[in-house]
Protein backbone atom coordinates (compact mmCIF):
# COMPACT_ATOMS: atom_id res chain seq x y z
CA UNK A 1 0.00 0.00 0.00
CA UNK A 2 1.14 3.08 -1.04
CA UNK A 3 0.25 6.87 -0.83
CA UNK A 4 1.66 10.36 -2.02
CA UNK A 5 3.56 12.86 -0.02
CA UNK A 6 3.53 16.21 -1.83
CA UNK A 7 4.05 18.86 0.86
CA UNK A 8 7.65 19.19 1.69
CA UNK A 9 6.36 20.63 4.93
CA UNK A 10 4.83 16.93 5.64
CA UNK A 11 8.38 15.91 5.98
CA UNK A 12 10.25 19.02 7.23
CA UNK A 13 7.50 19.58 10.69
CA UNK A 14 8.14 16.77 12.97
CA UNK A 15 4.49 17.09 14.03
CA UNK A 16 3.55 16.55 10.62
CA UNK A 17 5.88 14.11 10.26
CA UNK A 18 4.90 12.18 13.53
CA UNK A 19 1.19 12.37 11.87
CA UNK A 20 2.08 10.98 8.81
CA UNK A 21 4.32 7.79 10.26
CA UNK A 22 1.36 7.16 12.92
CA UNK A 23 -0.95 7.58 10.07
CA UNK A 24 1.34 4.62 7.45
CA UNK A 25 1.45 1.97 10.50
CA UNK A 26 -2.52 2.54 11.23
CA UNK A 27 -2.98 1.97 7.04
CA UNK A 28 -0.20 -0.40 6.79
CA UNK A 29 1.47 1.81 4.50
CA UNK A 30 4.53 0.43 3.03
CA UNK A 31 5.54 2.63 0.43
CA UNK A 32 5.40 6.83 0.79
CA UNK A 33 6.14 8.82 -2.31
CA UNK A 34 7.73 11.67 -1.33
CA UNK A 35 8.23 14.79 -3.53
CA UNK A 36 11.41 16.01 -4.35
CA UNK A 37 12.33 19.16 -2.87
CA UNK A 38 16.18 21.62 -2.57
CA UNK A 39 15.26 21.69 0.95
CA UNK A 40 16.47 17.94 1.88
CA UNK A 41 20.36 18.93 0.61
CA UNK A 42 20.28 21.84 3.19
CA UNK A 43 21.67 20.75 7.15
CA UNK A 44 17.94 21.32 8.75
CA UNK A 45 15.93 19.65 5.95
CA UNK A 46 18.44 17.00 5.79
CA UNK A 47 17.72 16.10 9.52
CA UNK A 48 14.52 15.87 8.86
CA UNK A 49 14.24 13.68 5.68
CA UNK A 50 17.13 11.16 7.63
CA UNK A 51 14.47 11.39 10.89
CA UNK A 52 11.89 10.15 8.21
CA UNK A 53 14.02 7.43 6.20
CA UNK A 54 14.92 5.83 9.84
CA UNK A 55 11.44 5.84 11.62
CA UNK A 56 10.05 4.55 8.45
CA UNK A 57 12.95 1.60 7.90
CA UNK A 58 11.70 0.75 11.19
CA UNK A 59 7.71 0.37 10.22
CA UNK A 60 9.08 -1.34 7.09
CA UNK A 61 7.84 1.63 5.09
CA UNK A 62 10.13 2.20 2.11
CA UNK A 63 9.91 5.54 0.02
CA UNK A 64 10.36 6.67 -3.10
CA UNK A 65 11.18 9.92 -4.88
CA UNK A 66 7.95 11.53 -6.81
CA UNK A 67 9.01 14.24 -9.37
CA UNK A 68 7.30 15.31 -13.14
CA UNK A 69 5.51 18.17 -14.77
CA UNK A 70 3.68 17.98 -18.04
CA UNK A 71 6.28 20.36 -20.06
CA UNK A 72 9.01 17.48 -19.04
CA UNK A 73 7.62 15.21 -22.24
CA UNK A 74 8.87 18.06 -24.28
CA UNK A 75 12.17 17.62 -25.56
CA UNK A 76 13.92 21.12 -24.43
CA UNK A 77 12.75 20.08 -20.42
CA UNK A 78 14.43 16.52 -20.98
CA UNK A 79 17.23 18.02 -19.06
CA UNK A 80 15.27 18.92 -16.34
CA UNK A 81 13.82 15.52 -15.88
CA UNK A 82 17.40 13.87 -16.13
CA UNK A 83 18.54 16.46 -13.68
CA UNK A 84 16.47 14.50 -10.97
CA UNK A 85 18.66 11.63 -10.69
CA UNK A 86 21.71 13.21 -10.63
CA UNK A 87 19.88 15.25 -7.36
CA UNK A 88 18.34 11.80 -6.34
CA UNK A 89 22.46 10.39 -6.11
CA UNK A 90 23.71 13.72 -4.02
CA UNK A 91 20.66 13.04 -1.43
CA UNK A 92 21.52 9.24 -1.70
CA UNK A 93 24.86 9.78 -0.44
CA UNK A 94 24.13 12.51 1.97
CA UNK A 95 21.95 9.99 4.07
CA UNK A 96 24.49 7.07 3.57
CA UNK A 97 26.87 9.71 5.23
CA UNK A 98 24.36 9.43 8.35
CA UNK A 99 24.66 5.41 8.08
CA UNK A 100 20.84 5.60 6.82
CA UNK A 101 19.59 3.73 3.57
CA UNK A 102 19.70 5.14 0.10
CA UNK A 103 16.33 5.57 -1.47
CA UNK A 104 16.08 3.38 -4.19
CA UNK A 105 13.74 4.71 -6.83
CA UNK A 106 12.42 7.53 -8.82
CA UNK A 107 8.82 7.95 -9.87
CA UNK A 108 8.33 9.78 -12.79
CA UNK A 109 4.54 11.73 -13.14
CA UNK A 110 4.74 13.29 -16.79
CA UNK A 111 1.61 13.70 -18.13
CA UNK A 112 2.17 14.72 -22.08
CA UNK A 113 -1.88 15.26 -22.51
CA UNK A 114 -1.76 18.18 -20.33
CA UNK A 115 0.91 20.44 -22.41
CA UNK A 116 -0.68 22.43 -24.86
CA UNK A 117 0.87 20.85 -27.81
CA UNK A 118 -0.82 18.07 -26.96
CA UNK A 119 -3.90 19.51 -28.45
CA UNK A 120 -2.55 20.83 -32.07
CA UNK A 121 -0.38 17.81 -32.47
CA UNK A 122 -0.04 14.64 -30.08
CA UNK A 123 2.32 12.37 -32.09
CA UNK A 124 4.52 14.84 -31.68
CA UNK A 125 4.48 15.03 -27.74
CA UNK A 126 4.11 11.11 -27.82
CA UNK A 127 7.40 11.08 -29.70
CA UNK A 128 9.21 13.70 -27.65
CA UNK A 129 7.61 11.59 -24.24
CA UNK A 130 9.02 8.49 -25.81
CA UNK A 131 12.47 9.68 -26.28
CA UNK A 132 12.34 11.06 -22.26
CA UNK A 133 11.36 7.42 -21.21
CA UNK A 134 14.18 5.98 -23.05
CA UNK A 135 16.86 9.04 -21.68
CA UNK A 136 15.31 7.98 -18.18
CA UNK A 137 15.85 4.40 -18.23
CA UNK A 138 19.31 4.42 -19.35
CA UNK A 139 20.15 7.58 -16.78
CA UNK A 140 18.42 5.49 -13.72
CA UNK A 141 19.87 2.26 -14.76
CA UNK A 142 23.26 3.55 -14.78
CA UNK A 143 22.65 5.09 -11.55
CA UNK A 144 21.80 2.18 -9.58
CA UNK A 145 18.34 3.43 -9.16
CA UNK A 146 14.92 2.17 -10.33
CA UNK A 147 12.49 3.67 -12.37
CA UNK A 148 8.68 3.99 -11.93
CA UNK A 149 6.41 5.77 -14.50
CA UNK A 150 2.88 7.45 -13.52
CA UNK A 151 0.01 6.60 -16.53
CA UNK A 152 -3.69 6.65 -16.57
CA UNK A 153 -5.41 3.96 -17.38
CA UNK A 154 -6.09 4.93 -21.12
CA UNK A 155 -2.61 4.62 -22.03
CA UNK A 156 -3.46 1.04 -22.94
CA UNK A 157 -5.84 2.31 -25.46
CA UNK A 158 -3.62 5.29 -26.97
CA UNK A 159 -1.86 3.36 -30.16
CA UNK A 160 1.93 4.41 -30.38
CA UNK A 161 3.96 2.69 -33.19
CA UNK A 162 2.54 -0.78 -33.34
CA UNK A 163 2.49 -0.64 -29.66
CA UNK A 164 0.50 1.38 -26.88
CA UNK A 165 1.53 4.46 -24.94
CA UNK A 166 0.95 2.08 -22.02
CA UNK A 167 3.19 -1.01 -23.15
CA UNK A 168 5.90 1.57 -23.88
CA UNK A 169 5.53 2.67 -20.02
CA UNK A 170 5.68 -1.03 -18.74
CA UNK A 171 8.80 -1.84 -20.92
CA UNK A 172 10.35 1.54 -20.23
CA UNK A 173 10.42 1.09 -16.59
CA UNK A 174 10.61 -1.19 -13.42
CA UNK A 175 7.21 -0.63 -12.80
CA UNK A 176 4.04 1.56 -13.76
CA UNK A 177 1.13 2.91 -11.34
CA UNK A 178 -2.30 3.00 -12.89
CA UNK A 179 -4.27 6.27 -12.40
CA UNK A 180 -7.39 4.16 -12.44
CA UNK A 181 -8.95 7.22 -10.80
CA UNK A 182 -12.86 6.46 -10.26
CA UNK A 183 -15.48 7.31 -8.49
CA UNK A 184 -16.28 3.62 -7.28
CA UNK A 185 -14.21 0.36 -6.71
CA UNK A 186 -15.90 -1.15 -9.99
CA UNK A 187 -14.53 1.43 -12.22
CA UNK A 188 -11.41 1.22 -11.05
CA UNK A 189 -10.99 -2.54 -11.13
CA UNK A 190 -12.64 -1.76 -14.70
CA UNK A 191 -10.30 1.30 -15.59
CA UNK A 192 -7.01 -0.85 -14.30
CA UNK A 193 -8.14 -4.15 -15.74
CA UNK A 194 -6.46 -3.85 -19.86
CA UNK A 195 -2.86 -2.39 -18.34
CA UNK A 196 -2.78 -5.51 -15.66
CA UNK A 197 -3.84 -8.23 -18.51
CA UNK A 198 -0.77 -6.63 -21.29
CA UNK A 199 1.99 -9.36 -21.28
CA UNK A 200 4.77 -7.14 -20.67
CA UNK A 201 3.21 -6.44 -17.12
CA UNK A 202 4.12 -9.52 -16.17
CA UNK A 203 8.05 -8.71 -15.99
CA UNK A 204 6.98 -5.50 -13.98
CA UNK A 205 5.21 -4.42 -11.29
CA UNK A 206 1.89 -2.62 -11.35
CA UNK A 207 0.54 -0.72 -8.69
CA UNK A 208 -3.13 0.52 -9.23
CA UNK A 209 -4.13 4.09 -7.81
CA UNK A 210 -7.64 5.53 -6.70
CA UNK A 211 -8.25 9.16 -5.94
CA UNK A 212 -9.28 10.88 -2.99
CA UNK A 213 -8.87 14.31 -3.29
CA UNK A 214 -12.14 16.62 -3.18
CA UNK A 215 -11.04 19.36 -5.65
CA UNK A 216 -11.00 16.56 -8.63
CA UNK A 217 -13.52 15.73 -10.98
CA UNK A 218 -16.53 13.93 -9.44
CA UNK A 219 -16.31 10.92 -11.39
CA UNK A 220 -12.54 10.68 -10.97
CA UNK A 221 -12.18 10.78 -7.06
CA UNK A 222 -13.69 8.39 -4.04
CA UNK A 223 -13.98 11.90 -1.97
CA UNK A 224 -17.77 11.34 -1.81
CA UNK A 225 -17.51 8.33 0.75
CA UNK A 226 -16.42 7.83 3.94
CA UNK A 227 -13.28 6.87 5.60
CA UNK A 228 -15.02 3.00 6.68
CA UNK A 229 -16.25 3.28 2.57
CA UNK A 230 -13.16 3.70 1.26
CA UNK A 231 -11.49 0.88 3.46
CA UNK A 232 -14.23 -0.82 2.46
CA UNK A 233 -13.62 0.02 -1.55
CA UNK A 234 -9.97 -0.79 -0.97
CA UNK A 235 -10.60 -4.43 0.20
CA UNK A 236 -12.95 -5.07 -2.87
CA UNK A 237 -10.56 -3.72 -5.28
CA UNK A 238 -7.28 -5.48 -3.85
CA UNK A 239 -9.58 -8.96 -4.02
CA UNK A 240 -10.88 -8.66 -7.70
CA UNK A 241 -7.07 -7.63 -8.49
CA UNK A 242 -4.65 -10.01 -6.75
CA UNK A 243 -5.79 -12.89 -9.40
CA UNK A 244 -3.17 -11.02 -11.83
CA UNK A 245 0.46 -11.70 -12.07
CA UNK A 246 1.35 -8.19 -12.43
CA UNK A 247 -0.71 -6.63 -9.43
CA UNK A 248 1.70 -5.04 -6.79
CA UNK A 249 -1.02 -3.92 -4.13
CA UNK A 250 -2.78 -0.33 -3.89
CA UNK A 251 -1.78 3.22 -3.88
CA UNK A 252 -4.00 6.18 -2.52
CA UNK A 253 -3.48 9.84 -3.87
CA UNK A 254 -2.64 11.79 -2.10
CA UNK A 255 -1.90 11.64 1.46
CA UNK A 256 -3.83 14.67 3.11
CA UNK A 257 -7.03 13.59 0.56
CA UNK A 258 -6.90 10.46 2.36
CA UNK A 259 -6.41 11.54 6.30
CA UNK A 260 -9.18 13.66 5.71
CA UNK A 261 -11.39 10.88 4.17
CA UNK A 262 -10.14 8.72 7.34
CA UNK A 263 -11.44 11.27 9.89
CA UNK A 264 -15.41 11.18 8.63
Amino acid sequence: MGTWVWRKETVLNAGERQKLLEFARTKKITELYVAIADDYEAPDGLAALGDLVRRAKASHIELFWVCGDPSWALSERHARALSVIDWAIRVNTLLQRLSLPAIRGLQYDVEPYLVPAWMASPGSVEMQYASLLAKLREATQSAGLELWLDVPFWFEERTFQNTSLGQLAIRSSDGIVIMAYRSTAAGIVDKATALLRDPHARARSVVVAMETSCREVPVTTLCGITGAGLDSAMGEIGRRLRSFDAFAGLAVHPYEGWSELSSR
